[in-house]
């Protein structure tokens, strides 16, 4: 449901994005400050209009190029003419770690409402960036920078049906436009499903292949999310999303002791998978290298893979261990996380043990986690 007004989330991005005069997105103040900036746009199929078959396309392109394509649709709108371009809609824009540290206000700052219990993902990201000493990028083969985001497209353009990365939480806060989300609760999600375990492209009553998406219909939590409004979308939410207006938004993903559990089950299935795929392979190469393949194409497809997460696990877990909490909450906190932390690092290790024990014994990663891990055994928050 909606998590209040935005306020601090917007920060800074609030003067950087919205057009003082109409309230609407400032293209040009965009262009000017961000031109260079490489962003990925994705084609949307009209409202109405059904999913492409093989899923939609998309694109990498100077901002300077989307900003001229604002123009010509805006341009187009105003004087009635047809538009013959696709519906672009600037995704998953790693803004905020793209920009210089500034003086003054932040680029934003996270809503207290999200920020109290900790931001595990994110605060490992940061540190993983740190400590290769450079900005994007890698982030120990992550393939991502982080896992805040900048939002940018038309009226018309959407996202369609998906369930956030590793079950995570979000939050989305609109700096201009407006919204309309549609989320189905975790307990329908097999009704979004087709017989071989895909899931469905839309949340429209009789799609072929689907024939159980009407039952989950009545269940759907439908927002329409405002101008300076925060939406929280809680694990395991399939939603679309759709904006009524030409909007910009700013949408935050984290982990922490309350939800990690979950992003642990998925990932853990998704390795499983991953070893599974490549199983005709483990008799013919070293175990050390069966496991760097398997734990290769799980990050292809997660996007983290497990010594990542055991390493994520092992900071909060220390951070936990060395809090001064000043109040009761903090130190109840500060318990919880150290005992979630360890807890799924035990399993995290076991996993990897399993998966290839002889590659588990030889890995340099699995020996440091081992090591984190006796010390965190040994830590009273």
């Amino acid at each position: 449901g909606q998590g209040g007004e935005g306020g601090g989330a917007e920060g800074a991005a609030t003067g950087l994005w919205r057009d003082p005069a109409s309230g609407g997105v400032d293209i040009e103040a965009l262009a000017r400050a961000f031109g260079d900036s490489s962003v990925c746009a994705t084609e949307c199929p009209a409202p109405g209009e059904p999913e492409p078959e093989h899923g939609r396309r998309s694109r990498s392109l100077p901002f300077s190029e989307y900003a001229r394509y604002w123009r010509r649709l805006n341009e187009a709108r105003r004087s009635g003419a047809l538009v013959a371009e696709p519906l672009l809609y600037v995704q998953n824009w790693h803004l905020p770690s793209e920009l210089p540290p500034r003086e003054g206000a932040p680029f934003y700052a996270v809503p207290e409402l999200f920020r109290s219990s900790g931001d595990w993902l994110n605060a490992f990201l940061d540190a993983e960036r740190r400590r290769e000493g450079g900005r994007g990028g890698g982030y120990g083969g992550a393939g991502a920078s982080d896992y805040r985001f900048v939002y940018l497209g038309p009226a018309g353009t959407s996202t369609p049906l998906h369930v956030d990365v590793l079950h995570s939480y979000s939050w989305s806060v609109n700096v201009a436009g407006r919204k309309r989300w549609r989320l189905v609760p975790p307990e329908w999600t097999e009704c979004l499903l087709g017989p071989g375990g895909e899931l469905a492209p839309s949340l429209e009553p009789g799609l072929s292949g689907f024939p159980r998406v009407r039952e989950a219909l009545a269940h759907v939590v439908e927002v329409i999310q405002g101008t300076g409004e925060a939406l929280f979308v809680p694990s395991g939410w399939h939603h679309t999303v759709e904006n009524l207006e030409d909007t910009l938004s700013v949408n935050h993903n984290w982990i922490n002791a309350y939800n990690c559990g979950r992003a642990w089950k998925v990932l853990r299935a998704d390795f499983r998978e991953a070893c599974r795929q490549i199983e005709d392979c483990r008799s013919l190469c070293p175990p050390g290298e069966f496991l760097a393949l398997a734990l290769r194409n799980l990050r292809l497809n997660s996007g983290l893979q497990l010594p990542m997460f055991g390493r994520m696990l092992a900071q909060a877990g220390a951070a936990a261990r060395d809090a001064a909490p000043g109040d009761e909450n903090g130190r109840s906190q500060a318990v919880l996380d150290l005992r979630v932390s360890r807890g799924l690092l035990r399993e995290v290790l076991a996993e990897l043990a399993a998966g290839s024990p002889e590659g588990a014994r030889q890995s340099p990663e699995v020996r440091e986690l081992e090591a984190r891990l006796r010390e965190l055994e040994l830590a009273r928050p």
